[in-house]
Parts: structure tokens; sequence; C-alpha cells
């Protein structure tokens, strides 16, 4: 996985500089972060000084961790990307549309 980097609002954010701000804001020490997670210090030193990026598995325990969504933790906030378009092959199964909502479940309306 590359590192993840995103710029909005002119600013460049990371998913390392978002997990320092969440240990902060909850005062505590990656070393509570590694325990909590099961993962060494070494990963998590890593993930937050932006040398590597946590795998999928724990970036779901990561957001369930701080509560907070993946989405956010990846790409630094809880929104739709801007200019992102869902793939027509998203948008319709079995002539069906599926939901446009980014933040539901994936389930297809009757209509």
């Amino acid at each position: 996985m590359a590192k993840t980097k995103t710029k909005h609002m002119g600013s460049t954010d990371t998913l390392g500089t978002r997990l320092k701000a969440l240990l902060a804001a909850r005062n505590l020490s990656q070393g509570a972060l590694s325990r909590a997670l099961g993962v060494t210090g070494a990963a998590v030193s890593q993930w937050v000084n932006d040398g590597s990026d946590p795998t999928p598995v724990n970036l779901i325990l990561l957001a369930d961790f701080f509560q907070v969504s993946v989405r956010f933790l990846v790409i630094g906030r809880a929104g739709r990307v801007p200019g992102a378009r869902i793939p027509p092959y998203l948008q319709r199964t079995n002539g069906r549309l599926l939901s446009a909502d980014p933040e539901a479940p994936l389930t297809v309306n009757s209509e």
C-alpha cells in the first residue's frame, strides 16, 4: 500500500498525522495503542511516522479503537472524495440501482 497522503485546503495531511492527532487528543502513547491493537510498537511507530501504512485489517481496528471511519483515517474526512464517481458496475445490479450514499451499507434498493 502506498503512503496515504492527501491534500485538503492547501495543507498536506497523512494517515500518520491523523494518528498523531488522535493519540494526542486521547492522551495516549504509541505503546498503549500497540498493546490495545495487539501489534508491535514498531508497527505503530511506522504508521505514525508514515514509514508504512497499516494493513486493511489494522485500519479497521484503528477506526474501531478511535471511533472514526476508515475513510477518515485514509483520506482525512468522512465525506465523499471530491470528483469521485461511483463505477457503473456498482450503480446497477440486475437492473436495480444500488445506494449512492457513500456511508450506507451496500444494499440493493427496490424501485
